[in-house]
């Protein structure tokens, strides 16, 4: 430590100028020249870094967001059954459908429309295999028009649901 031009102890040896003791603001125009670029310097500083702050999180946000898209389109070839014979009665239809994907079938949503135009939607819980080939009876009432059929796949932490594989079958049969 060494004294500073006015014989007060300055702690940062050669910058006088940041001398706490005997530092007067509104008298030494010399002293409040460098007090005042080091606040506009700290403050370019402080907003700089909260620019770059508030850019970088929204960059991640979408750049994260795009990723899981890619994944997802991925995902979608994985997935999807296929109906190879299907017939309805007054109280239920009759789905004889086959998973040829790679993922197993965790659930399947079922949409139908009946000759009258009300639509209804039932989720259907059950494990449909790879390469397996499965009779399904669904309860129901009157006579569908048309029904859909969208396959789910759970994975470790995700569902995969892809509108894209949805099976769409409009004439449907009477079972005999």
């Amino acid at each position: 430590m060494r004294k500073g031009k006015r014989g007060a102890i300055s702690v940062f040896g050669s910058f006088p100028f940041l001398s706490f003791s005997s530092f007067n603001l509104f008298t030494d125009k010399h002293g409040a020249a460098a007090w005042l670029s080091w606040v506009l310097i700290i403050s370019f500083s402080v907003g700089l870094g909260a620019f770059m702050f508030k850019w970088m999180t929204g960059f991640t946000t979408s750049t994260t967001e795009k990723l899981s898209a890619k994944v997802e389109e991925s995902d979608c070839t994985l997935i999807g059954v296929s109906i190879l014979d299907v017939c309805q009665t007054v109280e239920e239809l009759r789905l004889e459908i086959v998973n040829k994907k790679s993922l197993n079938v965790d659930q399947l949503v079922f949409s139908y429309v009946d000759i009258y135009d009300n639509p209804y939607n039932k989720v259907l819980n059950f494990s449909l295999r790879v390469n397996k080939k499965e009779t399904l009876t669904i309860l129901k009432q009157g006579i569908v028009k048309q029904f859909e059929l969208i396959p789910k796949a759970f994975t470790d932490d995700k569902v995969i649901t892809c509108n894209d594989n949805t099976v769409t079958v409009s004439k449907i049969r009477h079972c005999g």
